[in-house]
């Protein structure tokens, strides 16, 4: 018996499984459709259509300042450059709101400033601490001089994302 053809049709099947396997999944578990259009980080997000908008969540903040389950459409002001682990929401009074990740259970890509994203999770205000602040400047990449001009604690919105779709 001539073991050749054997291998030769044993090894080409297991390339061909082995390509075959990295194809991307468009479907969720549910087998709803990914939006294609964006990259997905941390759960993936269904019907990004009900996203609101920046102008209406922030109405909806005034209204209650802590809302369990929102999905909201923003761009990114900033990103840790340590390894991804926050990053900040441009707001429409020139503020911005911190967005970190739950359970700490993934990160972004640190070079999505100015994209457009699609955040869902928890929205509630918070106090930030000077030392908290001073270090999120240090992971930013501010100068000595910007994080010794930190004084004060700030009150303002905060994120906690349970995913994130980030448009490409």
């Amino acid at each position: 018996m001539n073991i050749k053809p054997f291998l030769y049709i044993l090894t080409l099947s297991f390339f061909m499984a082995a390509c075959g396997g990295t194809e991307q999944k468009s479907e969720t578990a549910s087998g709803s459709s990914l939006d294609t259009a964006f990259s997905y980080f941390g759960d993936t997000l269904d019907n990004l259509s009900t996203a609101v908008s920046l102008e209406t969540f922030e109405t909806m903040m005034e209204e209650n300042n802590n809302i369990e389950n929102t999905m909201l459409t923003a761009n990114v002001a900033e990103v840790c450059q340590a390894k991804g682990c926050w990053m900040n929401i441009s707001l429409s009074n020139g503020e911005t709101m911190k967005v970190k990740f739950k359970d700490y259970a993934f990160f972004v890509p640190k070079d999505i400033a100015g994209k457009e994203i699609i955040i869902e999770g928890k929205a509630y205000t918070d106090t930030t601490s000077v030392d908290e602040l001073k270090h999120y400047a240090e992971d930013a990449g501010k100068t000595q001089a910007e994080i010794d001009s930190i004084t004060e604690p700030k009150i303002g919105y905060r994120f906690l994302a349970s995913g994130v779709a980030i448009k490409k």
